[in-house]
């Protein structure tokens, strides 16, 4: 559970911000609103849903490492969020009288933000803010009611299904509290503080060290191979080889997490695999973190490994006697090695790097020519150890106590005990495939209170989703479900809903939004700025699941995976005014 003292300062806001509601609650309307959400739900349970949106909307908006050193005095005792000020202000949320002033609440925020961060619009982050918090509210069966009338007699009539959703908020908060305790959380304010030239080479990577990292138990033999690599041979490179889902990014972000390391997370999907990608963001990082005097980046930074081997001299030369100098590299099998002559090695990584220099590199078991006459060690997660097989069960008796799957426990009459090891020999030993699984047992998905039913191994899984969701109704499957998906499956990077409607070639945009939802768990979705409007792209979740698709009959038989990717690159080339950046 999140920090009491975090929940604690939550808790205080909340009730600040409800008397200021309450006292904002004029007018018929807004009153009678107000006196069913008192008498349907009670002063307490009121109260701790406004607590856990609160909450809710501080993680959605810490969606960036800029955010991550924006967010920190929010959570503070006497942050911003406990003035009355501000209470007022986000008090008319709940009462709809009218819109928040941003102007107060930005004033309060950045005078609480130590030492001051450059080149921050605090209106527009408070904007953001009070979006996210609007959103929350709206999401708990508390507040619903005020928002829709309607909704008052559709909400469930006892209070444990609205303490389930008040749980699982609190639940998902537990990983940013997590996060602003991390070494990385000391490497965003650097990164903050650092001139921009130098942050817009960085990508950002919160999203995904949130996301991997959020359960994250076992790996203890991993880790301590990887300090006593580092003590024995002083640097080099330490290779984690696994099977696709086996946990090797996420390994990657607890790395990045605890350290606050530089780092780079190649993905095909995400369009973020070039070699000057890679040599460009660890080189901006390591100015950041170790404080390098560079205002911006030498012109040649992305065209060859000289920059990054000079910076990465430069920054052990800062270091402690017995330190090292970490960089995480994951998934360099994704790497885009389609520029490279023969022998050269993906992402331009250095051959040798300095003395005292660990770069831990994760891959799956592909031939990869990465670095010859250098110290390295390589550490294989095989499915069937008794090391993977002990992190399995020790992440299922984790998430059998979730809300959630509590009360799917308890609906199905199911033995937690024979759960777990079922579920742990289902899986085959493979963390992505209990990615997928759970959640399917919690919506109910499958009403069984043991496990002979689920399909063995990750790959038996995606076949059999495949095929549940292709026989509902395969006219519509062929006509414009299955070319969304291989759109995705080969979109060079995330795309938005106008784009993907355009290489899917299914004009009906509702139909294509409607397939995003339908296959949302096996989808990665991000926001960004396209001219000056906040646009959702999508891209394939996971690796795995991108092969798995291009290995389908269906798809290699029925579908011209080339004149696909040709269409793609066609309209990219020709400046659609679709092109997301």
């Amino acid at each position: 559970m999140p920090d009491p003292l975090v929940v604690s300062a939550l808790g205080i806001a909340a009730a600040k911000i409800l008397d200021a509601a309450t006292s904002q609650a004029t007018g018929a309307v807004s009153s009678a609103a107000w006196d069913r959400l008192w008498s349907r739900f009670g002063p307490d349970q009121v109260g701790r849903a406004l607590r856990a949106a609160l909450g809710d909307a501080v993680k959605r908006y810490a969606s960036s490492t800029d955010r991550v050193v924006l967010v920190a005095p929010l959570l503070a005792r006497r942050g911003p969020l406990r003035e009355t000020s501000v209470a007022a202000e986000l008090g008319q949320v709940l009462t709809a009288n009218r819109d928040p002033d941003l102007g107060i609440i930005a004033a309060a925020w950045a005078a609480s933000v130590e030492p001051p961060v450059a080149d921050v619009d605090f209106e527009h982050e408070a904007a953001v803010l009070v979006a996210s918090f609007r959103d929350a509210v709206r999401n708990t069966d508390s507040f619903a009611p005020r928002f829709d009338s309607a909704a008052l007699d559709s909400i469930a009539d006892s209070t444990s299904a609205a303490a389930l959703v008040l749980e699982e908020m609190e639940e998902r908060f537990t990983a940013l509290v997590e996060l602003l305790a991390s070494g990385f959380a000391t490497a965003s304010r650097h990164v903050a503080s650092a001139g921009a030239e130098i942050r817009e080479h960085i990508r950002d990577a919160t999203s995904i060290i949130e996301d991997k990292t959020r359960d994250f138990v076992g790996r203890s033999m991993v880790f301590a191979a990887i300090d006593d690599f580092g003590r024995q041979e002083g640097g080099g490179y330490f290779f984690v080889r696994g099977d696709p889902g086996i946990g090797k990014s996420s390994i990657a972000a607890e790395l990045v997490q605890r350290n606050g390391c530089a780092h780079h997370f190649n993905s095909r999907a995400g369009g973020v695999s070039p070699p000057r990608a890679f040599l460009e963001n660890v080189s901006a990082q390591l100015v950041a973190l170790h404080g390098l005097p560079y205002e911006r980046l030498p012109e040649r930074a992305g065209q060859d490994v000289g920059t990054l081997m000079e910076l990465l001299t430069q920054a052990t030369r800062r270091l402690a006697p017995d330190d090292r100098l970490l960089v995480v590299v994951d998934a360099l099998d994704e790497a885009d090695s389609s520029q490279l002559r023969p022998g050269q090695n993906p992402l331009f990584l250095p051959e040798k790097p300095p003395t005292g220099v660990v770069i831990v590199v994760t891959m799956q078991n592909v031939p990869l020519h990465v670095t010859r006459d250098v110290p390295s060690r390589t550490l294989v997660l095989e499915p069937g150890s008794q090391s993977n097989q002990d992190d399995i069960r020790e992440y299922l008796e984790r998430v059998f106590r979730r809300a959630r799957m509590r009360a799917y426990i308890e609906s199905v009459g199911g033995d937690v005990a024979a759960m777990i090891e079922g579920l742990a020999a289902r899986s085959a030993g493979n963390f992505m495939y209990l990615h997928h699984v759970l959640p399917e047992l919690e919506k109910g998905t499958y009403q069984i209170g043991d496990v002979d039913e689920l399909p063995n191994g990750l790959v038996n899984y995606y076949r059999s989703h495949w095929h549940r969701m292709r026989g509902v109704d395969e006219a519509a499957w062929f006509a414009y479900k299955q070319p969304v998906l291989l759109a995705l499956s080969v979109a060079p990077r995330p795309i938005s809903l106008d784009l993907l409607c355009r290489f899917a070639q299914v004009d009906d945009r509702r139909r294509v939004q409607a397939v995003v939802e339908e296959w949302r768990a096996f989808l990665h979705d991000d926001v960004v700025e396209l001219d000056g409007v906040p646009t959702k792209r999508f891209s394939i979740y996971h690796r795995s699941f991108q092969q798995f698709i291009e290995s389908l009959d269906e798809v290699a038989d029925g579908v011209d995976r080339m004149a696909a990717m040709r269409r793609m690159t066609a309209i990219l080339l020709a400046g659609s005014p679709f092109v997301d950046p």
